[in-house]
């Protein structure tokens, strides 16, 4: 057993003695390692293709060197240095069923609960900005066409006698 499950462990068995502090404590640290827990084990499934188990060996492995380091860049690098060499310790069948609750899957490691997909509409931040991108090329057209107006060169006609000017075109 890792020392993640030997930790919820000892903190469930506690020493027999039991203050509003320690009780308060305990609840909180629990709440916090099954956030943890349920963070790491669901961003696994999605983003990998690791087998149930050794997902959960993995989360163990990170919450324990969490504890210790508090620094989840470094449990992520022991954690997938052991994963490498195969060396992650083995959990026992009730942190197993722990993971399966928190995430709705059954004993033979398949997902019941859909994963989230994305959505097949058309968001409304993308017509903005489809949009805008259409209005910023009508502007740009139109401004071009001004802007070639005001620098094209125009033919004009002068009379030599009497200085009256008529536009040629």
């Amino acid at each position: 057993m890792d020392s993640g499950a030997a930790y919820c462990q000892s903190s469930k068995e506690g020493n027999g003695s039991s203050s509003p502090t320690n009780d308060a404590t305990e609840s909180i640290q629990e709440d916090s390692d099954t956030g943890f827990r349920r963070n790491c084990i669901g961003s696994g499934l999605r983003t990998s293709h690791i087998p149930m188990t050794t997902m959960v060996q993995y989360c163990e492995c990170a919450l324990g060197e969490y504890k210790t380091s508090n620094s989840t860049r470094y449990a992520s690098k022991v954690c997938s240095q052991k994963l490498q060499y195969n060396t992650l310790a083995v959990v026992d069948q009730e942190t197993q069923h722990l993971y399966e609750n928190l995430i709705g899957t059954s004993s033979t490691g398949t997902v019941t609960v859909e994963k989230a997909q994305p959505e097949s509409g058309v968001s409304p931040l993308s017509i903005i900005g489809g949009t805008f991108a259409i209005v910023l090329v009508i502007a740009s057209f139109v401004g071009g066409l001004l802007g070639w107006l005001l620098v094209m060169k125009k033919r004009v006609l002068r009379c030599s006698v009497c200085s009256a000017t008529v536009r040629a075109s």
